[in-house]
């Protein structure tokens, strides 16, 4: 709050475009599209003072930042829209940045590296998220025993890895076991 700060803001979006007309020669016009916005607002290393103000010395803080969209298409085009579309970002600032900055092969690896967990939101992680976010006077506190409860299960859950355990598929049986224990009382219907 009282120092300088890096601000990053990114924003990822496909839009589909789909037009049916009566028109032989264009029946049916696709369009697809990505749009994405960064805005980073990066101080200066250093500051020196003209007057009353304060003037910028030298380069900014560092920061990098990479973008990967790819569309997986369906085993059978029975439907375009069956396929999987994947966005992935990486960022970094400061020392991880300037360590980044001379080594592209790390970069590349960075950029490239494959999606070890995927996210998926079922009926017991829908009904996890409602019991959580039911009060949030008492959110924290839910999350709290809720991960209390999971990491007396598995050990390799960390105490703030609620969204891993809330949506990962690897969670699965342990979210439909947290549906089942009466101490919880989460009603998963």
């Amino acid at each position: 709050g009282c120092t300088d700060t890096l601000f990053f803001a990114e924003r990822s979006s496909f839009k589909l475009g789909i037009h049916v007309n009566d028109n032989p020669v264009t029946p049916l016009q696709v369009n697809a599209g990505a749009k994405r916005t960064v805005i980073a607002l990066a101080p200066p290393l250093a500051v020196r003072k003209e007057g009353n103000r304060d003037r910028p010395v030298g380069e900014a803080v560092n920061l990098f930042s990479g973008f990967d969209l790819q569309y997986d298409k369906p085993e059978t085009w029975a439907s375009p829209f069956t396929g999987t579309l994947t966005i992935k970002t990486q960022f970094a600032s400061g020392a991880a940045a300037v360590a980044l900055a001379d080594k592209p092969a790390v970069v590349k690896q960075l950029i490239e590296a494959e999606i070890v967990q995927d996210f998926d939101c079922d009926k017991t992680c829908n009904a996890i998220t409602a019991w959580v976010d039911k009060d949030r006077a008492t959110s924290s506190e839910r999350v709290a025993k809720l991960m209390a409860w999971a990491r007396s299960k598995d050990s390799s859950l960390g105490a703030s890895d609620y969204f891993k355990l809330r949506g990962t598929k690897r969670y699965k049986s342990l979210r439909e076991a947290a549906c089942k224990e009466t101490s919880l009382a989460i009603p998963c219907g």
